[in-house]
C-alpha cells in the first residue's frame, strides 16, 4: 500500500472517529437534558411523610420526617434565598450551604407562624439520592400543610411563576389558630412546660392536653383542668343559686335574676328597679352585655338583640340575666388555685383594660380568696364592681357582679408584665417533688417473666406502686397482661393512666422506626445485646446520674455517665434475671426519693 494509500486511509479513520465522538457528545448532551428534565420534574419532590410524637432515631423530640428531593443539577441555595428572604426576614440572617438546609430552616421559620412559637430543632440527613428531614412539630395536620406549601414556593421560584404566599399563609395561620394548640392558654401552658422540662401529651380527640405522665398529670381543655368540681361548674353557671350563696354567706352582691324570655326579663328589672344590665347566662363575652337599661322596651329589645346575637354566633342560648346596674369601674380578678393572680380594671366607655393587683385593698383580697375557696376550681374570675378598689369592701360601695369558672386567658395574656401566668398556673400544681414524672425503665428487649419479678420487688419497696410496663406482647398492669393494640397507642395508655406512677417500657429496632419511643427520658436504661439503632435512641433518653444496664454475651455492665460500676456474668437466663434485679434493687431507694416524696 502506498503512502497516499495509508495517509487517506488514516484521514478517513479521523473522521470517522470524529463523526462518532460528535454523534457521542449529541447523544450525551440528550442525555444530560433528558436528565435535567426529569431532576426538574422531581425537584422538591415529597415522599415517605412520618410523624412521631415523641423522641426517634432522627430527633430528640417530637418530629414530622420525610424525603427531600433534590435535583442535583437544579439552582443553589442563594438562588432561593433571594426571593424567600423577601417574604421571610429571619432568613436573611443564615448563610446556608445546601439547598436542603435552606427548605429546612425556611420550613421551620413557617411552622413558627409569624409568632414566633417555641418550636426550633431540625436534622438533616442523606439517604441514597435523597435527604431526610426531621423537624420539630406542634400540630401534625398543621405541620403537613407547611411542608406541602413550602415546597409548591420552591417550585414556583424554579419555574420563575407567581406564588400566592400571603394568600395561603393566611390560611394555614387560621388553621392553626382554630387547633387545640391555637388556643392562648394552652399553648402557653405547653410553652411553660416545654421550659421547665414538663413532659406534655396532645389528646385530639379530646381536644385537650396532659402535662405530666400517670400519676402526675394534669389535664387541660380550653379553660377547663380535669382537678375541677363539675358541680362547682354547674353551681357557678346557675346565677339564681349563685347569687342566693353570695348573700347567705354574707359577701357583697349585686341583685340578679335569670330570665328565660322576655316577659319575664321586664317583671324581674321592674322588681330589681331601674337601670339594669343584660347578659347571657352561659356566655362571658363582653360584646354580648347591654348596660343601663332604663325601660320595659330596653330591655325586650336588649333580651331580643342578645338572643339574636348568640344564634348568629353558632352558640347555644339558654337564658339571660338581668342585674341591677352599677355606675363605677369593673374589675376583674384572676384567680389561680384560690390566689388572687391578677386583677384588671375596665373603665366605662373605653375598651382599654387596667391592671391594678397592686392597688387592690387587702380586704378585697381576703373577700374573693374567700369565695375562692368555696369552689374546687383551678382558675375563677370574680368580677367586681367599685368606685373606689383600693378602699375596703367593708367601706365602699364594692359589689360582686358575677363569678365565671372559664375566665376569657387571652385578655391578662395580653398584660406582658403577667405572663408569668402559665407557670403560676403549672406551680399550683408542680414543685420540686412533683415534676410532672414518674420514674421509667427503658429497654430494648424484655420477656414477662422479668417484668413480673421487677414488679414483685418494686412492690416490696412500696406498697402503693402501680406498675404498669409493655413489651412486644402488649400492655401489663401490675403485673396482669391486657391486651395488644400498637407500640405509640400501647405507651399512651401508660402514660395517660391516671393511677400509674412506675413505667417500664421495651423499644426494639422495629417499633423506634415506625413509632420512636413516645415518652421523653429515662431513670434506668438496660440494653440487651442492642442493634445501633436501639443503643443510639434509649442512651439518648437517659437522664444524668442514671444508670445504664448494657448485656453483651454473657456480660452485665453497670455504668454511670460512661463510667463502669461493676461487671457481673452470668450462664443462664435466671441468672441473668437475677443480676438485673440486683442493680435496679439498689437503684429503687434513690428512685423512690426522687419521686415519692410525701
Amino acid at each position: 500500500m502506498s503512502e497516499k494509500q495509508n495517509i487517506d486511509r488514516m484521514e478517513s479513520t479521523r473522521k470517522l472517529i470524529d463523526e462518532i465522538k460528535s454523534q457521542f457528545e449529541e447523544e450525551n448532551k440528550k442525555i444530560r437534558q433528558f436528565k435535567k428534565q426529569i431532576y426538574r420534574d422531581k425537584d422538591f419532590e415529597i415522599s415517605n411523610i412520618t410523624v412521631f410524637s415523641g423522641p426517634n432515631y432522627y430527633l430528640d423530640r417530637q418530629a414530622v420526617v420525610f424525603n427531600l428531593f433534590i435535583a442535583p443539577l437544579g439552582n443553589n441555595a442563594n438562588f432561593y434565598k433571594t426571593h424567600i428572604e423577601k417574604r421571610i426576614e429571619s432568613i436573611k440572617d443564615i448563610e446556608p450551604a445546601y439547598v436542603a438546609n435552606l427548605f429546612a430552616e425556611t420550613l421551620l421559620q413557617v411552622l413558627k407562624m409569624n409568632s414566633d412559637l417555641f418550636i426550633e430543632k431540625y436534622s438533616i440527613s442523606k439517604n441514597d439520592n435523597e435527604y431526610i428531614i426531621a423537624i420539630e412539630y406542634l400540630d401534625k395536620d398543621i405541620a403537613k400543610d407547611c411542608i406541602f406549601f413550602v415546597r409548591d414556593w420552591f417550585r414556583a421560584i424554579n419555574d420563575e411563576k407567581e406564588f400566592e404566599f400571603d394568600e395561603k399563609f393566611k390560611a394555614i395561620i387560621s388553621s392553626y389558630y382554630k387547633s387545640d394548640f391555637g388556643n392562648a392558654l394552652l399553648y402557653n401552658l405547653v410553652k411553660a412546660g416545654n421550659v421547665n422540662n414538663l413532659p406534655f401529651i396532645h389528646i385530639p380527640e379530646e381536644g385537650s392536653f396532659q402535662l405530666g405522665y400517670g400519676n402526675k398529670q394534669l389535664r387541660v381543655n380550653e379553660n377547663a383542668f380535669h382537678t375541677d368540681s363539675i358541680k362547682d361548674y354547674e353551681f357557678i353557671f346557675n346565677n339564681e343559686k349563685l347569687y342566693d350563696f353570695l348573700i347567705n354567706n354574707g359577701f357583697p352582691a349585686l341583685e340578679s335574676k335569670q330570665c328565660f324570655n322576655e316577659k319575664e326579663a321586664i317583671k324581674t328589672a321592674s322588681e330589681i328597679g331601674y337601670p339594669v344590665l343584660a347578659k347571657p347566662v352561659n356566655i362571658h363575652k363582653e360584646h354580648c352585655v347591654r348596660q343601663n337599661l332604663t325601660s320595659d322596651n330596653e330591655v325586650k329589645k336588649a333580651f331580643n338583640e342578645i338572643t339574636d346575637q348568640i344564634n348568629e354566633e353558632g352558640n347555644v342560648f339558654k337564658s339571660i340575666i338581668i342585674q341591677k346596674q352599677m355606675f363605677g369601674s369593673e374589675h376583674k380578678i384572676l384567680l389561680v388555685d384560690g390566689y388572687c393572680n391578677c386583677v384588671l380594671r375596665n373603665e366605662p366607655d373605653e375598651k382599654n383594660k387596667y391592671k391594678v393587683i397592686d392597688d387592690i385593698h387587702p380586704d378585697n383580697i381576703v373577700l374573693i380568696e374567700n369565695i375562692a375557696s368555696f369552689f374546687k376550681i383551678k382558675c375563677l374570675e370574680i368580677s367586681v364592681f367599685t368606685n373606689n378598689i383600693s378602699g375596703s369592701w367593708k367601706e365602699t360601695d364594692l359589689k360582686i357582679a358575677d363569678i365565671n369558672a372559664k375566665p376569657d386567658f387571652i385578655i391578662y395574656l395580653n398584660f406582658e408584665e403577667n405572663i408569668n401566668l402559665p407557670t403560676d398556673i403549672l406551680e399550683s400544681h408542680f414543685n420540686e417533688y412533683n415534676n410532672g414524672r414518674i420514674p421509667i425503665i427503658a429497654t430494648n428487649k424484655i420477656n414477662a417473666d422479668l417484668i413480673k419479678i421487677i414488679f414483685e420487688q418494686l412492690i416490696k419497696t412500696n406498697k402503693k406502686i402501680h406498675f404498669g410496663a409493655i413489651n412486644n406482647d402488649g400492655i401489663y398492669i401490675n403485673n396482669h397482661h391486657l391486651y395488644n393494640i400498637d407500640h405509640e397507642r400501647n405507651i399512651n395508655f401508660i402514660l395517660r393512666n391516671p393511677k400509674v406512677n412506675f413505667a417500664l417500657f421495651c423499644h426494639d429496632s422495629n417499633n423506634i422506626k415506625n413509632y420512636g419511643i413516645v415518652h421523653k427520658g429515662a431513670d434506668i436504661v438496660i440494653l440487651d445485646n442492642s442493634k445501633d439503632i436501639e443503643t443510639a435512641v434509649l442512651k439518648n433518653q437517659l437522664f444524668p446520674h442514671s444508670s445504664l444496664i448494657e448485656i453483651k454475651g454473657s456480660e452485665i455492665i453497670h455504668s454511670k455517665e460512661g463510667s463502669s460500676i461493676s461487671v457481673n456474668h452470668f450462664y443462664t437466663d435466671d441468672e441473668k434475671n437475677y443480676k438485673i434485679i440486683e442493680i435496679i434493687d439498689k437503684e429503687l431507694p434513690e428512685l423512690t426519693k426522687k419521686y415519692f416524696h410525701q
